[in-house]
Order: C-alpha cells, then structure tokens, then sequence
C-alpha cells in the first residue's frame, strides 16, 4: 500500500508542474531608467500570455510632476480605439503571441527637472482578451533625473531586406552573401539607447567585396562600429568556342565519311564473293 501511495505522489509531482501556466502580463523592457533634463526616453511596453490575445487594454500615469508622456505609439498590428474608457484601447488585426511589444512610450523631463529627482511611470488596469478576459497586473518603470550623459551604444537589432542576420549587439562583425543583381544591402539598424544616434555608411554594392560600417554614437560621444562584409557572387557566363564547334562539326564530317567508305567497300567486298561464287 505504502507504495503505491509514494507512486502516485511522485506521479503527481511530475505532472502536475506540466500543467502549471506562466503569469500573464504587461511591463515595461527595464525596470529603472534615467532621463535627463530637457530630454526624452523611449520604453517599449510588451506583453505576455498563454495563448494568443487579440485586445489590450491599460491606462498610463505618472507619478512627477517633472516626467511626463511625450508621445504614445503602438505597433503597425494594432489599432487604437479612441472612443474606448480605458486610456489606451488596442485590437490586434491579427492574434498576437507573448513577448509582443505592443507599443512605445515616450517620456520626457521638463526643463527644470531638478537633479536626483525620481518618479514612476505605471500602467494601471490593463487586461487582455483571449478566449476570455484576462486582468493583469500593474507595472511600473522608476525614471530617475540625472545631468549624467547615457553612455549605452548598442545596437538593439540590424536587419536587412535582401538577407538574414543573426543580429547579437555583442558581436561587431558580420559577412553575407548576396546575388551579382543585388544593388544595395538595405540595412535598417535601431540603437539600444533612443539618446543614441546611428550613422549607416554608403549601401551601394559595387564592387565583389564590399563593406557597410554602422556606427552608433551614445549620448556621451562614445562610439561603437558594427561592420557588414558583402560579398557579391559573379554573375555565371555561358562561353561559346566557335572554334570547338568547328572542330566538332569537322570531326563529325570525318566520322561520317569513314562511315560511308566502310560501307562501300563492304558492298564491293560482297559482289566480289558472289561473283567468284557464280563463276564457280
């Protein structure tokens, strides 16, 4: 008896965790964040959830006086509903999976926004609609003002049109492959840090060998390089020899006359027999 009760509680023990889900929710990409006077700070808002969810409702709110909201705005899958009771009523056009950014916010401190001065940034009543209403937690971002210059020059993502990248914002260097008729790499890069700034080099693939310098400048000047190296493959070029082809067609002649002759001996080969035969 005894162990059929250890069974079946080890059974249950293994099972039962498999049927636990993850926490839905809504937050902000950082927990904390600075800003600086007179600047603004971009943070995206993501969400998460078991199943696919095709609604998201939350209201915004600040808690200074000196961090307020510079703009809202929300991704191309999503359309607001102006008319809705919530601050911020979004339908996805399509169902939309966890870990979505649904959009991004943009902070900015006043002027005289005293240093050292912090506050918080909330997204209150939120919930989602998948097979059926889901109320979410709160989330919060503690904005601190400070006079110190972001020193943050990554790259967030690099991605192009004509390839794929396996874009890491560690590693500097990349080479691609791409057809002869490619004519420009179309790079799209987005910095880390929105107080940074991104300077993307000549796209233009003119030579077999190229390469595209994407520079990323943090607020502080401090810089950092990421590199493409693209190759062009030559075009593949179908060679006509006029002169094999002679040589072919003169070969084939010859063939064809030895041909003839082998034939024209064997009928006279053959008469003769017969004709020796007869005499006979």
């Amino acid at each position: 008896m005894k162990k059929i009760l250890l069974t079946i509680l080890v059974l249950f023990m293994v099972f039962i965790p498999l049927s636990v889900k993850a926490e839905s929710k809504i937050y902000f990409e950082t927990d904390t964040s600075n800003i600086s006077p007179g600047k603004t700070k971009k943070i995206n808002i993501l969400v998460d959830s078991d199943e696919e969810f095709t609604k998201v409702n939350f209201d915004l709110i600040t808690t200074s006086s000196y961090i307020g909201f510079y703009s809202v705005n929300f991704e191309d899958s999503f359309k607001r509903n102006q008319s809705s009771s919530s601050d911020y009523e979004l339908e996805a056009k399509t169902p939309q999976k966890s870990g979505t950014v649904i959009g991004t916010v943009t902070l900015v401190a006043k002027e005289d926004a005293p240093i050292g001065v912090e506050g918080y940034i909330r997204i209150t009543k939120a919930s989602i609609m998948t097979d059926s209403l889901i109320s979410l937690s709160n989330a919060q971002v503690k904005m601190s003002v400070t006079n110190q210059k972001s020193t943050n020059n990554n790259l967030s993502s690099l991605t192009s049109t004509i390839v794929d990248l396996e874009f890491d914002k560690d590693v500097l260097e990349y080479t691609v492959t791409v057809d002869d008729g490619v004519d420009s790499l179309d790079l799209i890069a987005t910095p880390e840090d929105s107080s940074a700034t991104v300077t993307i080099s000549d796209q233009s693939l003119k030579k077999s060998n190229n390469v595209i310098e994407v520079v990323v400048e943090a607020e502080d000047g401090s810089k950092k390089t990421y590199k493409v190296n693209v190759k062009k493959e030559e075009a593949k070029q179908t060679i006509v020899d006029s002169d094999a082809d002679e040589v072919s067609t003169s070969n084939k002649g010859v063939k064809n006359g030895w041909g003839l002759i082998t034939v024209i001996l064997l009928v006279i080969l053959v008469l003769d027999i017969l004709y020796i035969k007869k005499k006979k």
